[in-house]
């Protein structure tokens, strides 16, 4: 049980005409289930018949997989069947609160971290694509992850995840139109395919790959109108190179496989932070920042961290005015 399980079965136990958490005004109650994961603020809810109502008040929703009772115990092992569980439950309560909000309460921040699979992508989807289209909206992510770790996936299952992910924007285009944010794991693609979920995802403020790539020493080029951060984790991009993104202000990379120039600047004009992580395979080849800032009109932070990785630093007072972290 949660903190606020706990702190309504007590107060019940105290005050025999109910629990004294339930009593509090609706605003300060629902300003307290925000600030917890979803599923949890509903099983808090389930103790108080007062307090059955608010689920379809609440103005921000963060809905995870990961919501399994003691999840937050570092040395317990969760095995797949429970995170698979867990999964259905997110998505029936996404599509069971969405169903039923009032259309005239804003949802100010919808967030939604779930498993790629069929069904229960379909479902979320679905629902958030109705949403969208019905009710007020502000910020909508989606966190998405595979049911196989990526210790353990070989090629084929990238691949298979890749071309599921695909058909899921495929069948709820509305749903990816309307997101700001979107992580993703464990995908392999098609040369084409992040261009095009891209242009789908035409709102898309904030994108994260991990484990994400269009191949081995394949090209990745972005460009989109809307996207100020970017960050990659780990592909298998020859490079990455951004062609045309005017209100790019944020990118990280960490550990690109590639022996040359991991990135290449088109049009960022805004781009004021960029990190830079490279702790595996040492390469033969000098980074030089000069030449790959060459682009880049002004940087206020640029953060390094290389311990595998041969860097050149120099003529860099016209990028670089503000700070440099090493």
């Amino acid at each position: 049980l949660n903190a606020i399980q706990k702190a309504t079965i007590e107060d019940a136990a105290d005050d025999g005409d109910g629990d004294r958490l339930s009593k509090l005004p609706n605003d300060l109650l629902l300003n307290i289930l925000e600030r917890v994961d979803t599923l949890d603020a509903l099983r808090a809810c389930f103790l108080s018949k007062q307090m059955l109502k608010l689920p379809t008040l609440l103005s921000q929703l963060f809905l995870s997989a990961g919501s399994i009772p003691g999840h937050h115990d570092s040395a317990r092992v969760f095995r797949p069947s429970e995170v698979l569980r867990t999964n259905r439950a997110v998505a029936h309560v996404t599509d069971n609160i969405l169903s039923t909000r009032s259309p005239e309460i804003t949802i100010s921040k919808l967030k939604i971290k779930f498993v790629l699979t069929q069904h229960e992508s379909l479902t979320i989807g679905k629902s958030v694509a109705r949403a969208i289209a019905t009710q007020k909206f502000g910020a909508a992510e989606f966190e998405v992850t595979t049911d196989k770790a990526y210790k353990i996936c070989s090629p084929a299952d990238f691949l298979h995840f890749g071309k599921q992910f695909n058909d899921f924007v495929g069948a709820c285009p509305d749903a990816f139109a309307g997101l700001t944010r979107l992580w993703l794991r464990n995908m392999r693609f098609g040369e084409f395919d992040i261009p095009n979920i891209l242009s789908t995802c035409k709102l898309l403020e904030s994108l994260r790959l991990s484990h994400c790539d269009s191949g081995i020493h394949s090209v990745l080029q972005v460009e989109h109108a809307q996207l100020a951060e970017l960050e990659i984790d780990q592909g298998k991009f020859e490079r990455v190179e951004l062609i045309c993104l005017p209100k790019l202000q944020r990118v990280r990379y960490n550990n690109w496989c590639s022996y040359e120039d991991p990135l290449y600047f088109g049009f960022a004009p805004q781009l004021s932070k960029l990190i830079l992580t490279k702790t595996a395979v040492r390469s033969q080849k000098t980074l030089e920042l000069s030449q790959l800032l060459a682009n880049v009109s002004s940087i206020s932070d640029l953060h390094l961290d290389f311990r595998s990785e041969k860097v050149l630093i120099s003529h860099l007072n016209h990028i670089c005015p503000f700070s440099l972290y090493i």
